[in-house]
């Protein structure tokens, strides 16, 4: 739980903890309208079931930490998202069959990405990166290349999403004041937080299961 320590807290679930249907409806009645409208426009149900599952891991973290106020939603400049209270700032996002959500007290921005481990696509590459970023890529090794691919896309989009600009205002150029962390922690995923905290935060995981999702919907 988040007590005032410059900290992060990055909640992760797997899909599989809504397999259980009941469980899926009841969490469905409690993410924001803004949330089902966008569910309603979505063939896949696997993408129906990330995107109730990231604001649902919101809920819960938000839930963990104290906050027992009804969550209200506004959006800021660039068209992020934030509590109208701003009293957490948040990031949530989704890939493969996972979900996260970055959380925290502090008094910074915070973007978070994860992306299933992606093959390398030169001709991505030289869209997206800077000449820097190709060079690393070309010289990585045929074992590390990939991860190394995906790891520069999840900061690239941890940034827009700290900021709300686009891809097309950070290919080549971050803002100062902007660190970047990544992990490998899950299996066949990267994971990258974009923060611009004035000291390196203290990040810390949980695993978010069926029951503790459970729990939020007897509350």
């Amino acid at each position: 739980m988040l007590d005032n320590l410059k900290a992060i807290e990055v909640y992760s679930a797997d899909i599989g903890v809504l397999d259980d249907e009941k469980l899926y409806n009841a969490l469905y009645e409690f993410v924001s309208p803004a949330r089902i409208e966008r569910v309603k426009r979505m063939y896949r149900d696997t993408d129906r079931k990330l995107s109730i599952l990231s604001e649902a891991l919101l809920i819960y973290a938000l839930k963990h930490n104290g906050y027992d106020k009804a969550i209200e939603f506004e959006t800021g400049k660039n068209g992020k998202p934030y509590l109208k209270d701003r009293k957490f700032n948040f990031n949530i996002s989704h890939s493969g069959s996972r979900a996260v959500c970055a959380i925290t007290d502090m008094k910074c921005d915070i973007g978070c990405d994860i992306e299933a481990v992606t093959e390398y696509d030169s001709r991505i590459a030289k869209r997206i990166f800077d000449e820097r970023e190709q060079a690393s890529l070309a010289a990585a090794s045929e074992d590390e290349v990939d991860l190394l691919f995906t790891e520069l896309w999840t900061k690239k989009e941890s940034y827009i999403k700290c900021t709300g600009l686009g891809l097309t205002s950070v290919s080549s150029n971050i803002g100062e004041g902007y660190a970047f962390l990544s992990f490998n922690g899950l299996e066949g995923y990267k994971l990258t937080l974009c923060v611009n905290c004035k000291e390196e935060p203290k990040v810390d995981f949980i695993e978010v299961t069926n029951a503790m999702l459970i729990e939020i919907c007897n509350r």
